[in-house]
């Protein structure tokens, strides 16, 4: 199965609007967070939502399913959020919150503690405003129910990245293009998915996953990274997807850089660095079915030494992607000329500097010019 790239063929410079929001619209897709319009809504003045009057600029709405969803993209600053959630509410769990304004408010800047007052939530999507901090304590009720906790394209710089561990169900945790340059350790037994992407200049300690050993997928692509510390996901026993594109990465890929115990990864994404190797034990952990994309990088050569482990590690076809790469297809890839099931390993449309498809090189040049490589 060949890699899936509708995420990354933006060839320089950081991700498209488009290829940022890819995967945050698939968690919200996944999380019933896409639009409160998807609903089966009842009139909003409708018992159990509270008085209409009393939550303005918010509107609360009510499905079929007896679900309460709360939709306040119109407040304009703090003091009327908190206003709003002073109101005495009938019923305070609710299913989801919005805050997803068009144009974001100057006067929103905080979610301060104990601003949404009694009301718990499920889902909350809190989007394009000029929020800076996160405090401690702001979702304080949801600590048993919240699942999904979306903070993405604000402005935040301070998150309570410590709190995490007091959500006993949280499953995803987006904040994706905000302005975090820290990631604290995380401390979770239910979280499946973190992104972090587009923090520019972010960075991460080497003990930062090991208490989220339940982590399935983890974006940190767009953020500048230029070094991650030895190791990081070792602990990551159910990781499946890593996604490192559109970093900073340069030269050959250090030892122990990707590898999860138990082999779980199925795709890792490393594309548009300035990778030019590996070395051999750079990448471990892949499931046999695995993926890796080193698309857009500097790779020019792909010596046996190297390369052959990664290789050996999965057994599908076109799973290894190497095109747009600078490869010079000289004597280093007479071994995989030869070895066709290796060859078949790597992606079918990565071409030479040249021109030349890697997989239609004649074995007869390399006869002539190069020497007879040890096939393993």
């Amino acid at each position: 199965m060949a890699l899936d790239h509708s995420t990354t063929t933006h060839k320089l410079g950081r991700a498209t609007m488009q290829e940022r929001l890819f995967i945050l619209a698939v968690c919200l897709i996944g999380g019933g967070l896409c639009s409160s319009a998807n609903s089966v809504h009842l009139d909003s003045k409708d018992w159990p939502c509270p008085p209409p009057n009393d939550i303005l600029p918010c509107v609360c709405f009510t499905d079929a399913d007896h679900r309460l969803e709360m939709d306040c993209s119109a407040v304009t600053d703090n003091a009327e959020l908190a206003r709003v959630f002073a109101t005495h509410f009938t019923f305070t769990d609710y299913d989801t919150l919005f805050i997803t304004p068009a144009t974001p408010p100057a006067g929103l800047t905080a979610l301060e503690y104990s601003v949404f007052g009694e009301v718990s939530f499920r889902h909350v999507n809190i989007s394009n405003t000029k929020i800076r901090t996160v405090e401690d304590g702001v979702f304080d009720r949801s600590y048993l129910t919240l699942e999904t906790l979306v903070l993405a394209d604000n402005e935040i710089r301070s998150f309570p990245f410590y709190s995490i561990q007091y959500f006993k169900i949280l499953r995803a945790l987006h904040l994706e293009y905000n302005e975090i340059r820290v990631f604290d350790d995380i401390w979770s037994d239910s979280l499946e998915v973190l992104s972090l992407a587009g923090n520019q200049g972010l960075s991460i300690s080497s003990t930062a996953f090991i208490s989220a050993t339940e982590l399935k997928e983890l974006y940190l692509y767009d953020s500048q990274i230029r070094n991650i510390p030895t190791n990081i996901f070792r602990e990551l026993e159910s990781v499946r997807v890593i996604v490192l594109g559109y970093n900073d990465f340069q030269g050959r890929l250090k030892r122990n850089f990707v590898n999860p115990r138990r082999s779980p990864l199925e795709r890792l994404l490393l594309n548009n660095n300035g990778i030019t190797g590996i070395e051999s034990d750079s990448i471990t952990g892949l499931k046999l079915s695995g993926q890796v994309d080193f698309r857009y990088n500097l790779i020019e050569e792909l010596q046996q030494t190297y390369w052959w482990d990664l290789l050996s590690q999965v057994n599908g076809v076109d799973v290894i992607d190497l095109r747009d790469n600078p490869l010079v297809c000289g004597c280093d890839v007479f071994w995989l000329v030869l070895d066709r099931v290796s060859m078949n390993k790597i992606h079918k449309e990565t071409k030479c500097i040249s021109g030349f498809r890697l997989h239609d090189l004649p074995e007869s040049i390399f006869n002539d010019h190069c020497t007879y490589p040890l096939i393993q």
